[in-house]
């Protein structure tokens, strides 16, 4: 771990903007402009606390800051692991529309907070777009637990039994 918070402090330290960490500083010693992330007083103005991912933070943290324009790019969470598609993606979206109803223009070319085809006016096709997300979703749960099934039966066979595994 020492390594890692190392490389960090190396990486960070020339840069002159401030670098947010949560409320146990553990490298900012080496990091010069490292700053409480304000947490407490972003939920102090009443919003949801609903943050799985980094992406989620920085979007609360511009709308805290006040800024009026966001630009997210690159971030194609419908893309990515299991974890980015069912939990970060949702996660993400509430923040870009609670920055959007605070009158704060995003920019973003990742396909966040949009859907293809309008659910009521598009039907057949929103339909068909809407089944083939489901079936993505579905797919993704049955690679969780293929994985899980897989990793269990490893841990299994390399310790068939809890209390001789703990004994040893």
């Amino acid at each position: 771990m020492l390594e890692l918070e190392e490389a960090a402090a190396t990486h960070t330290r020339p840069c002159p903007n401030p670098g947010h960490a949560g409320e146990i500083l553990e490298f900012a010693p080496g990091v010069p402009n490292a700053v409480l992330y304000p947490l407490k007083a972003i939920m102090a103005l009443g919003y949801r606390e609903y943050f799985s991912c980094t992406f989620a933070y920085q979007i609360a943290l511009a709308i805290y800051e006040g800024y009026t324009e966001i630009g997210l790019y690159g971030i194609e969470l419908f893309n990515g692991s299991p974890r980015e598609r069912l939990l970060e993606r949702a996660c993400v979206e509430y923040w870009i529309g609670v920055a959007q109803g605070r009158g704060i223009t995003i920019n973003e070319f990742s396909g966040l907070a949009k859907q293809h085809y309008l659910y009521g006016y598009h039907y057949d096709q929103e339909l068909k777009f809407g089944n083939n997300e489901v079936d993505r979703l579905v797919k993704v749960k049955l690679d969780i637990d293929a994985y899980r099934a897989a990793v269990s039966s490893a841990l299994n066979y390399v310790c068939p039994s809890p209390l001789t595994c703990e004994d040893s």
